[in-house]
């Protein structure tokens, strides 16, 4: 059933290629399957859960199967994909948040959400000695210095409260399993194998629902302004930038020019080139019109007209407009791909 989460990935309209679907999905993350995932609004895909069966492996499958068919400039979903993708969608479990979810140190969220549940319903009996659920040190000590801030009454308040208004407004199904995987007073959280054979579903939906649910709620704590909402904040990143094109962008916002960051950081200026284009793919609100005079878009705006923004091609512009360059050719792209999307 794993090869089927991946139809969810392809286009009955659209050509993508399976390896930019892979980049996005390993987090090799180049300009150009930055560029491309934008382009298939495949970005929120990053750092997402990754699954044990190849892409490469699943397409040939389903190729054969007559679910993808390959194009010129990639992979199709055929009628039958576009069923079989139905199908999986309405029968089975994936993010529903993968935007916030690519932006959450999960793992680490997870350790934690596992140690409030447990200490929290402890407390709720009294009970003062327990194992706690997580070797991880950080989680342990981000705990007790947030339960000496707010105290066992808070703790035990804001859980529950939380929890139950939270769960209220999720599948009954889902509420249940995500709990069922919960530690608390004499009662052992379910394993994954253990509550696939118990609802009759795929160990991967098991797998979906906790990590759906439980960033869910992180995003829920921040949005409500829970105290705990503290326990989540270490865990978030800011953007999903690599360092290098972090450290670029720093520079740019303190008024500094691609050829002083090249200089100062002793990079390539194609280098520096490619970080600003990966800051304009992967960071919300960027000010184009800081890189972009008014002559070059109306130029490019008058060359392409109503041609369609990925069929755009540098070189056949480059010919009527040679002053142009690549890294406002393909910042213009980024920002009408942009357009298009809001």
């Amino acid at each position: 059933m794993e090869k089927e989460r991946y139809l969810t990935y392809f286009s009955a309209k659209q050509p993508r290629r399976v390896t930019v679907i892979r980049q996005i999905l390993e987090g090799h993350l180049t300009t150009s399957a930055l560029f491309w995932g934008k382009a298939y609004g495949l970005l929120d895909l990053i750092n997402t859960p990754k699954f044990e069966t190849k892409i490469e492996t699943a397409v040939s499958e389903l190729q054969k199967e007559g679910a993808l068919v390959a194009e010129e400039k990639g992979l199709v979903l055929t009628a039958n994909g576009i069923a079989r993708c139905k199908a999986f969608q309405d029968n089975h479990f994936y993010l529903t948040m993968p935007a916030f979810f690519a932006k959450l140190t999960w793992q680490k969220w997870s350790e934690m959400l596992r140690l409030l549940v447990q200490v929290s319903s402890e407390l709720s009996y009294r009970n003062e000695r327990y194992f706690v659920i997580t070797n991880d040190l950080q989680v342990q000590q981000l705990f007790k210095a947030w339960l000496k801030k707010y105290g066992k009454q808070t703790l035990l308040t804001e859980t529950f409260a939380s929890l139950e208004s939270f769960l209220a407004t999720k599948d009954p199904l889902k509420a249940q399993i995500f709990c069922e995987q919960l530690t608390g007073h004499k009662m052992l959280g379910q394993t994954i194998p253990q509550l696939a054979r118990k609802y009759h579903l795929e160990l991967s939906d098991i797998f979906y629902i906790w990590h759906d649910l439980s960033s869910c709620y992180a995003n829920y704590l921040l949005k409500e302004e829970f105290k705990s909402a503290e326990l989540v904040l270490p865990f978030m990143q800011g953007q999903l930038l690599p360092q290098s094109s972090q450290t670029t962008y720093d520079l740019l916002r303190q008024g500094a020019t691609l050829e002083q960051i090249a200089i100062k950081r002793r990079l390539k200026l194609n280098t520096v080139k490619e970080h600003l284009l990966n800051i304009a793919l992967l960071t919300p609100s960027f000010p184009f019109e800081n890189f972009l005079s008014a002559q070059v878009e109306r130029d490019l705006r008058t060359f392409f007209k109503h041609l369609p923004v990925l069929d755009w091609n540098f070189q056949a512009v480059k010919k009527v407009y040679p002053q142009l360059s690549f890294v406002e050719f393909r910042l213009y792209q980024i920002m009408r791909l942009e357009n298009e999307r809001t």
